[in-house]
């Protein structure tokens, strides 16, 4: 029974994770960097499970302007950290993203708290009806 709900919490999370910066790069459209320093002052790259996630937050922190593909990519490739399919990568994290920018500091919060969960800092919260 344990191991299905860490397996579901796997992917809770990924998805979390993913949603998160879909949304900050479609908040960037706005041209202000509101958003991704209201989500730093809650994570940290080490908060993300994925390390491609870990990786995009890092470039997204040290983009200079305002956070695009490009800007993105252009980042990862000055630290040279950029792998085939980041690009395609972040064209589909946010095709498929439907967190609104007023959600992406909940989602911060949700993926600090997953990422206290895996480091034992907190218990497991159930949300929603049993």
């Amino acid at each position: 029974m344990a191991t299905n709900y860490f397996n579901e919490r796997y992917y809770v999370t990924e998805d979390t994770e993913a949603q998160l910066l879909a949304g900050l790069i479609i908040d960037a459209c706005t041209l202000t960097r509101d958003s991704i320093i209201d989500v730093a002052k809650i994570l940290q790259p080490s908060d993300f499970q994925n390390t491609d996630h870990q990786r995009i937050f890092t470039a997204m922190l040290s983009c200079e302007h305002a956070i695009s593909y490009v800007a993105i990519a252009k980042e990862l490739d000055r630290t040279k950290t950029l792998a085939t399919g980041d690009l395609k990568y972040l064209v589909h994290l946010v095709s498929r993203c439907y967190c609104s920018p007023f959600d992406l500091v909940y989602y911060a919060k949700l993926v600090k708290e997953y990422s206290d969960q895996r480091k034992g800092k907190s218990h497991p919260v159930v949300r929603g009806a049993l």
